[in-house]
């Protein structure tokens, strides 16, 4: 059982963090090689006071403020998760992976260095954390949206219909209802759901890949 990959999912109030939107859940799942989870994260966070709440993602993600209210702060969650990465990701950086993973990163990467570059302790070089994110972290990273893509442009050199009309994960005629993982029962914009469908859609799409090495 070897570390390989961390798929990652968060929840927002909205798509900018610094235009004030705040980040709501995280969760990921460590793998190894062969896709087999050998670890789960999943948290709520508690945004800081000021946090601008898009009604659009309010509508999209249905989180009640009542369970934010109850989670983890900015410090907690960063020192929380990772010590969570570092426990699991030992010895190598692991393979990320990404329903959009972009905005994913982009957006957890600037809560915590910002975060953790505001508080004297853990800035302190010798606990060696300022920046510890991309310090752990790789942007070495699958990307199903992107994998989406590239079907679908092999699909338009031979002349045929797109197999994915919707790069979505979770809309109606999506990547999930593509590929057959309605059953399953995932939530949509359920950070954790959302890792567990990026999980099996990455493993259905690499069936439609005819690699020769």
């Amino acid at each position: 059982m070897k570390p390989k990959y961390l798929i990652l999912d968060i929840e927002t109030s909205g798509l900018n963090p610094y235009q004030g939107h705040g980040l709501l859940q995280v969760a990921a799942l460590g793998m190894d090689e062969d896709f087999k989870i050998i670890g789960q994260y999943n948290e709520y966070i508690k945004p800081p006071e000021g946090t601008v709440y898009d009604p659009i993602a309010d509508k999209i993600h249905k989180i009640p403020r009542e369970v934010t209210d109850k989670g983890l702060t900015y410090l907690e969650f960063s020192e929380h998760f990772i010590d969570w990465v570092k426990t699991l990701f030992v010895e190598v950086k692991p393979v990320m992976i990404g329903q959009f993973f972009v905005f994913d990163y982009n957006f957890l990467a600037y809560v915590v260095d910002t975060t953790l570059g505001q508080n004297d302790l853990i800035k302190d070089p010798e606990k060696n954390q300022y920046g510890l994110f991309q310090a752990i972290l790789s942007r070495n990273f699958i990307d199903t949206k992107a994998l989406v893509n590239i079907i679908n442009a092999k699909c338009y050199l031979e002349a045929k219909p797109e197999f994915f009309p919707i790069s979505s994960l979770s809309a109606p005629g999506g990547l999930k209802d593509k590929l057959g993982l309605v059953q399953q029962g995932y939530r949509a914009h359920d950070a954790l759901d959302d890792c567990k469908a990026t999980r099996d859609v990455l493993i259905k799409m690499l069936d439609l890949f005819e690699l020769k090495v």
